[in-house]
C-alpha cells in the first residue's frame, strides 16, 4: 500500500452506471461525468491514470496538506471537492491545460445540476442552510473577529472540535450574529452549513433526535434507513460529517443536554451555538457573552436603518437611543417604527419612547416586540424565580447586593443565591460588579410589568417595606459613625457594626443611588415613617457629596410623607434637614423659611436643644446672606444656649460660625480665636469631617494675617483629613489656600497646581467657587 493508503483503487473498465470513460492511455474525459458520484470516480480514476502517485508525492506536487489530498480523493466522499482543489490535484496529474480546463468545467456544470436517479446514485449537493444575512448588520466587531479566528482553527490536523458558545439576553443579537459569522466563514467550509433552530425558549423545544434525524436527511442518508433511536442517529450523523468541512449552526438553544448529541465527531466540522442560558457544561467551548451595544453601535445601527432622518435631529435621536438602552432588537424596531411610518419625525418617536408605562409598547413592529422576546425568557423560569423576578421589579434602584435582595424575596441568604443566580443563568439579570445584581432597563420595565400584574398590594408594600427597612437601618447606623455627634433619629435595634469612619462612609458611597431611590420608593408606597427617616439618615452623604439637588428632591419626599402621616416631629426634623439642603444650595430666603417653621414646631414641642440647633442654622444663613452683625449676635444667644443644655457639638458649630462672621469683618484675629476654639472641640468629639472644615478655615485666616508658614501647614494638614473624609468642597478651599500660600512665596507653578486641581473639584461639585479659583489661574502669567 502506498503512503497514505489507495484511496482510487483501480481504474474500472467503465463507471458503473454511467457514461464510458475514456481509455487510461487518452486519460479521462471528464464531459461525460455528469454528477458528483461520477465526478468522484473520474478523478480516481484520472489518478491511477497518472500513475496512482502517493499522497507524499502529490502533497509535494500540489503543496495541500495529506489530510485534504485524502479527503478528496476518497472512496467514502459524496460531495464534491472545492474547485482549487480539483484543479491542484488535475495539474500534479500533469494531463495538459486543455484537460485542466475540461475538469474545471465540468466541476462547473456538476455543481449546477440537481441530484437525480436512484438511491446508490443520488447524492445531495453541499447543504446550505443558513438563513439571509443582515444587509445592515453593525458593530460587534471583536465578537465577529474573535468567532471567525475559532473557526479557522478548526480543520484537519486539529485535535478536537471546535465548538463556539454565543449566550446573551434574549433581543442581543445572537442569532444575527451567528448567521453573519457563518455567512463570512463559507469559503472555510465547503462542504457546507447545517442550521437548525432549537426553539430553546418555546414552550416545546426541539429535540436532539428530531433535528439529527433532519440532519441525516439532508446530508443524503436515505430516509428509509434513518435509525429510530437518538443514539444512533448521532452515530450516523458523526459519520456523514466525517472527512467533510461542515460548520454546524444551532440557534435558540435550551441548554447543553439538547446540545451534546449534534456535537460533531471529528475536528473536520465545527459547531456554532447561541443560547440565553450560559451552557457552561459545554467542556472546552469558545465562548462569546453578548451584552448591549455601545452609544456608537447603537447610534450607527439606527442611522444604517433610517438614514438621513436620523441625522436631521441629533437630540431626538439621542433620546431614543436612550429609551432603547442599547438592546439591539430594541433598536431595530424603533427604527422600523419611523420607517413604517414617513409622516413621524424622531423627535415623534422620542416623546412616545419617553413614557415609561407605554415603552414595551412602542417597541414593537409587525410581529416582532420587545415585550414577547422578555417574555419567552419569563415563562422558562420556575415558579420561584418568576415571583422573584417580579419582586425585583418592585425596585428601581441601579442594582442590589445579595443581603437587600434577600429582605426584599423574605427568603435566606444561600437561597435567595441561588435564585438570583438562576435568573443570570437566563440572562434575565445581570452582575454589573460582583456581588451586586441589576437589570438591563428594558427588563427592569417587564419586570415592574410582571409586579404590578402578579403581585397583591398587599404584597407589593410588605416587599418594599423590608427592602426600605433593610436600607433604613443600615444608613443610619453609617450616618452614626459619619458624624456620632449630630443629632440621629434613633434606631429600632442594635446598629449595623462598621469598624470606623472610612467603612461606613464607603458603605453609604458605594450604595448613594440606590438610598436616595429608597426614598422615592418608601415614599411611593406611602411609607412615610421610611421615607423621612432614609432621608435624614443620608444627611452626611449629602453634605460631603455635595449634593444639593438629590438632597432637596429626597427632602421634597421626606417633607411630604412627614405631613401625610401627620407627625409634628416628623416634620419639624425634615424641615431643617430641607432648610439645610437649600441653604448649601444657595437658596438662603427659602432655607430660613423652613428652618424658621422648624424652630417654631421644636419650639411648640418642647425640644430646646433641637430649637437651638435651627436657630444657629438661621443665624448661619444670616452669615451667608452678609448679615454679619445680626448673625454674630445671634449667635452668641445660641452658644449661651448650648452651653447651659451641654450640647458640645453646638457649641462648636456656633464657634464655626462665629469665627466666619468676624473672618468676613475683617477681623482676623477674633475670627482665628473662634476657629481654633471650634477645632479643639471637634478634636475632643473625634469629628474628623468638621475638624477637617475647621484646620481649612484656620488656614484661611492664617494666610489673611501673613502667617504663611502656619498657614501652609494647617492648609497642607487639611488637604489630608479632608480626602480621609471625602470631603471635597473643603478639601478644594485647602488647595486653595495652599496656592495662596505658594504665590505669596513666587512659587508660581506650585500655584497653578493647586489652583488647578481646586478648580476641577469645585467645578465637578457645581460650586460658584470655581469661578474665583478660575480668575485666579487666568490672572497668572502665561508659562
Amino acid at each position: 500500500m502506498r503512503d497514505g493508503g489507495d484511496p482510487g483503487g483501480q481504474l474500472p473498465a467503465r463507471l458503473p452506471g454511467r457514461a464510458t470513460a475514456l481509455s487510461p492511455a487518452d486519460g479521462i474525459d471528464p464531459a461525460v461525468l455528469t454528477d458528483p458520484v461520477a465526478f468522484l470516480e473520474g478523478l480516481r480514476a484520472l489518478k491511477v491514470w497518472a500513475g496512482d502517485p502517493s499522497l507524499r508525492d502529490l502533497q509535494r506536487r500540489t503543496g495541500l496538506p495529506r489530510s485534504t489530498l485524502a479527503d478528496a480523493l476518497s472512496t467514502r466522499r459524496t460531495s464534491m471537492p472545492r474547485l482549487e482543489v480539483v484543479m491542484a490535484l488535475v495539474r500534479a496529474f500533469a494531463p495538459g491545460d486543455a484537460a485542466v480546463a475540461a475538469w474545471e468545467r465540468a466541476w462547473r456544470v456538476v455543481r449546477a445540476t440537481p441530484v437525480t436517479g436512484d438511491s446508490d446514485a443520488q447524492v445531495s449537493r453541499a447543504p446550505a442552510q443558513l438563513p439571509a444575512d443582515i444587509t445592515d448588520f453593525t458593530g460587534r466587531a471583536a465578537q465577529v473577529a474573535g468567532l471567525e479566528a475559532a473557526l479557522r482553527g478548526s480543520g484537519p490536523g486539529t485535535p478536537v472540535v471546535v465548538v463556539s458558545a454565543v449566550t446573551g439576553a434574549g433581543g442581543v443579537g445572537k442569532t444575527s450574529l451567528a448567521v453573519h459569522v457563518g455567512h463570512r466563514s463559507r469559503a472555510a467550509f465547503p462542504g457546507g452549513q447545517l442550521y437548525a433552530d432549537l426553539r430553546g425558549t418555546a414552550p416545546v423545544p426541539a429535540t436532539a433526535g428530531e433535528v439529527l434525524g433532519r440532519f441525516l436527511r439532508d446530508l443524503g442518508a436515505d430516509p428509509a434507513t434513518v435509525p429510530a433511536q437518538t443514539d444512533d442517529r448521532a452515530a450516523a450523523y458523526r459519520t456523514l460529517l466525517a472527512g467533510r468541512r461542515i460548520l454546524v449552526v444551532l440557534d435558540d438553544a435550551a441548554g447543553v443536554a439538547q446540545v451534546r448529541p449534534l456535537l460533531p465527531g471529528t475536528a473536520d466540522c465545527a459547531l456554532l451555538v447561541t443560547s440565553r442560558n450560559r451552557l457552561a457544561g459545554l467542556d472546552g467551548a469558545h465562548r462569546v457573552g453578548l451584552d448591549t451595544l455601545d452609544d456608537a453601535e447603537a447610534r450607527a445601527l439606527f442611522e444604517r436603518v433610517v438614514g438621513a432622518r436620523a441625522l436631521d435631529d441629533p437630540a431626538a435621536t439621542d433620546r431614543v437611543l436612550r429609551a432603547c438602552a442599547g438592546l439591539p432588537l430594541a433598536v431595530r424596531l424603533a427604527a422600523g417604527r419611523l420607517v413604517e411610518d414617513p409622516t413621524w419625525t424622531v423627535a415623534t418617536l422620542a416623546d412616545r419612547l419617553d413614557d415609561q408605562a407605554g415603552l414595551l409598547d412602542e417597541l414593537r413592529l409587525d410581529d416582532r416586540a420587545v415585550r414577547v422576546t422578555l417574555a419567552v425568557g419569563h415563562r422558562q423560569l420556575p415558579a420561584e424565580a418568576a415571583r422573584a423576578f417580579a419582586l425585583l421589579g418592585l425596585w428601581d434602584g441601579v442594582d442590589i447586593e445579595l443581603d437587600a435582595a434577600a429582605a426584599l424575596l423574605d427568603r435566606s441568604g444561600p437561597e435567595t443565591e441561588a435564585v438570583l443566580r438562576g435568573l443570570t443563568g437566563t440572562h434575565l439579570l445581570g452582575v454589573p460588579v460582583p456581588g451586586r445584581f441589576a437589570f438591563h432597563d428594558l427588563v427592569r420595565v417587564y419586570a415592574a410589568e410582571r409586579a404590578a400584574e402578579e403581585l397583591t398590594p398587599a404584597e407589593r408594600g410588605a416587599a418594599v417595606g423590608r427592602l426600605v427597612a433593610w436600607y433604613r437601618h443600615r444608613a443610619a447606623s453609617a450616618a452614626l459613625v459619619l458624624n456620632p455627634r449630630r443629632r440621629h433619629v434613633p434606631l429600632d435595634g442594635p446598629p449595623v457594626a462598621f469598624t470606623d469612619h472610612a467603612a461606613a462612609w464607603a458603605w453609604t458611597d458605594g450604595r448613594y443611588d440606590n438610598l436616595v431611590a429608597a426614598v422615592r420608593l418608601a415614599a411611593d408606597h406611602g411609607l412615610h415613617e421610611h421615607a423621612w427617616k432614609v432621608a435624614h439618615a443620608l444627611w452626611d452623604a449629602f453634605n460631603i457629596r455635595s449634593a444639593h439637588a438629590d438632597w432637596i428632591a429626597t427632602g421634597t419626599f421626606a417633607l411630604a410623607a412627614a405631613r401625610a402621616a401627620d407627625d409634628p416631629d416628623a416634620e419639624a426634623w425634615t424641615l431643617n434637614n430641607l432648610g439645610t439642603a437649600y441653604a448649601r444650595a444657595s437658596e438662603l430666603d427659602t432655607a430660613a423659611g423652613h428652618m424658621l417653621r422648624a424652630a417654631e414646631l421644636y419650639h411648640r414641642l418642647g425640644d430646646r436643644s433641637a430649637e437651638a440647633g435651627c436657630r444657629g442654622n438661621l443665624a448661619f444663613f444670616d452669615l451667608n446672606r452678609h448679615r454679619f452683625a445680626s448673625a454674630i449676635e445671634q449667635l452668641l444667644r445660641v452658644k449661651d444656649l448650648f452651653v447651659e443644655l451641654g450640647d458640645p457639638l453646638g457649641v462648636a458649630h456656633c464657634l464655626d460660625n462665629l469665627g466666619a462672621g468676624y473672618f468676613h469683618l475683617g477681623d482676623f484675629p477674633r475670627a482665628l480665636e473662634y476657629f481654633q476654639e471650634g477645632y479643639t472641640e471637634h478634636l475632643k468629639s473625634g469629628n474628623r469631617f468638621n475638624e477637617g472644615k475647621a484646620l481649612t478655615s484656620i488656614a484661611r485666616t492664617l494666610f489673611a494675617l501673613d502667617r504663611l508658614d502656619e498657614a501652609e501647614a494647617h492648609a497642607r494638614e487639611a488637604l489630608d483629613v479632608n480626602r480621609a473624609v471625602g470631603n471635597g468642597f473643603d478639601l478644594a478651599m485647602a488647595l486653595g489656600t495652599l496656592g495662596d500660600a505658594h504665590a505669596a512665596r513666587g512659587r508660581m507653578a506650585a500655584a497653578r497646581d493647586c489652583w488647578a486641581e481646586a478648580h476641577g473639584i469645585l467645578l465637578g461639585l457645581g460650586q460658584p467657587e470655581a469661578e474665583e479659583m478660575s480668575a485666579r489661574l487666568s490672572a497668572l502669567p502665561a508659562t
